[in-house]
């Protein structure tokens, strides 16, 4: 839970300074592709307002995710989830509204970018999430025993060299890949149905 309460403050505070120096100190090198753009188009797009409202969005982002940091402290099981999927959506939607604030020439471009990678990230997001969220079966046959879900193996009966039943799971000291959310971890290791398919 440390660990998950440190990385959400650190980017809440990464959100308020990179907010805060745009908008306030009027840094407008932090805004992707501001520096490259000729004085025209920056002398418009500071007309119109889009650098103050980048960094308001950037400071209103850090706001609502520490307006969803108590939920650490509750038992509330999908707190990462929420967390980190309100940045997203609330993120990327504001890039959407920003595009209105775009040079004349370039808003209706900037529009059908923003929304195009808005629905491809969220679509890629949910899929990955809804792939991480199956349920994880063991299957035992007459050769060989199978657990699934995302990513399930197949292991013959011949390689298993020794069965024990663990009370408790054991400690997690190192991991290189796969689906880990809280939410997951126990059924993980513990698989919530065992299926017999020997017979």
């Amino acid at each position: 839970m440390g660990i998950l309460i440190g990385i959400q403050l650190i980017v809440i505070v990464l959100f308020s300074l990179l907010g805060w120096a745009i908008r306030v100190k009027k840094n407008y090198w932090l805004i992707s592709g501001y520096v490259t753009r000729n004085k025209k188009e920056q002398e418009e797009l500071i007309k119109n307002g889009y650098p103050h409202k980048t960094g308001s969005l950037m400071i209103y982002t850090a706001v609502g995710m520490l307006i969803l940091l108590p939920l650490v402290f509750t038992s509330f099981p999908f707190v990462i989830e929420v967390q980190f999927g309100f940045m997203l959506v609330f993120l990327m939607g504001g890039f959407i509204y920003l595009s209105k604030f775009e040079v004349s020439g370039k808003r209706k471009r900037s529009f059908w970018i923003s929304s195009t990678l808005f629905v491809v990230v969220l679509g890629f997001v949910s899929v990955l999430t809804f792939l991480g969220y199956e349920k994880y079966d063991l299957i035992v046959k007459d050769e060989e025993f199978e657990v699934t879900g995302l990513y399930g193996e197949v292991w013959p009966l011949e390689e298993v060299e020794e069965v024990e039943l663990m009370q408790d799971m054991p400690e997690v000291t190192w991991k290189i890949n796969g689906f880990g959310l809280s939410t997951m971890l126990t059924d993980s290791v513990f698989p919530p149905c065992l299926k017999d398919n020997s017979k």
